[in-house]
């Protein structure tokens, strides 16, 4: 099943949990996107680790052997619903 997690700036819920996902099903079937991502104060593509404030959730992912340091914020497009079975909102 395909499912996408949303949250406002795709810095910390939404990719926690399309990550947590991924490895409690053993699949990539999860994505994570935010609806501010990409607005001019929020610039999408923005690398997870270099938004310091948000760190503090990387060691207890670690903990359980998920990496999501490099990911990338992503902004939330209309044509993307189409692609999942499921979409949740984080907020």
């Amino acid at each position: 099943m395909k499912a996408l997690f949303i949250c406002k700036r795709n810095y910390e819920r939404s990719q926690m949990a399309a990550a947590i996902y991924n490895k409690l099903t053993n699949t990539h079937d999860a994505d994570s996107v935010g609806t501010y991502a990409g607005a001019p104060e929020e610039p999408e593509g923005q690398i997870l680790s270099n938004l310091m404030s948000y760190g503090y959730f990387f060691p207890v992912l670690e903990s359980h052997g998920i990496d999501i340091k490099d990911n990338r914020t992503k902004k939330l497009l209309p044509s993307m619903l189409d692609r999942y079975d499921l979409v949740v909102s984080m907020a």
